[in-house]
């Protein structure tokens, strides 16, 4: 209950380490111990506790979800994305596709990208990063929905309406260069 009613990040490890040595064999118990060393910005402290869950109930895809967060936030990107295949192969979470989208994309594999950020619907950036992973794919229609969706999820971000002008200039579409180009220039004047 006291876990529940705090706010403060380094108490809230503290109760969750007392929960983990009271009941040593219960995955949740560590996996919530992982987030509040998160937020408690303890990263070693983090891994080894979702780790350590993970240990409790593998390959759980909210602990393996957890695993990768952790690894993206640490900077171990290659473990990140091996936990993220990992979970997606378990359960499809818009989540795990949204890493792996993240992946292929980087590796410019931007088809296959744009195919994981189409099931990470929901996921903040999903529809920008699709976007952009099929204008690299010359899919400019598919380009074009995708971030025409992200504009309409975020109309404060500049770089939603500056790619879409991209899209426009590839595609010869000289009005939707212009508008979304002036659009971008404001909007970034804006922040």
């Amino acid at each position: 209950y006291a876990a529940a009613r705090t706010n403060d990040a380094e108490m809230l490890a503290k109760l969750l380490e007392g929960y983990g040595a009271a009941y040593p064999d219960d995955h949740r118990g560590h996996n919530n111990l992982g987030e509040a060393y998160v937020r408690a910005i303890r990263k070693d402290a983090a891994y080894e506790a979702v780790l350590k869950a993970n240990g409790k109930k593998a390959n759980d895809p909210v602990i393996v979800n957890n695993l990768t967060a952790v690894q993206l936030w640490r900077g171990n990107m290659d473990d990140a994305y091996n936990y993220a295949e990992a979970s997606y192969k378990v359960q499809r979470t818009p989540e795990a596709a949204f890493v792996l989208g993240v992946k292929h994309h980087k590796r410019a594999q931007y088809q296959r990208a744009a195919t994981y950020f189409d099931e990470a619907r929901g996921v903040a950036l999903s529809r920008y990063n699709g976007g952009l992973s099929k204008l690299l794919a010359n899919d400019l229609s598919g380009s074009k929905n995708d971030l025409d969706a992200a504009v309409r999820d975020d109309k404060a971000r500049a770089l939603n309406y500056y790619v879409l002008a991209v899209v426009g200039a590839r595609s010869g579409d000289t009005t939707l260069m212009t508008l979304h180009l002036k659009e971008a220039v404001s909007r970034a004047k804006a922040q």
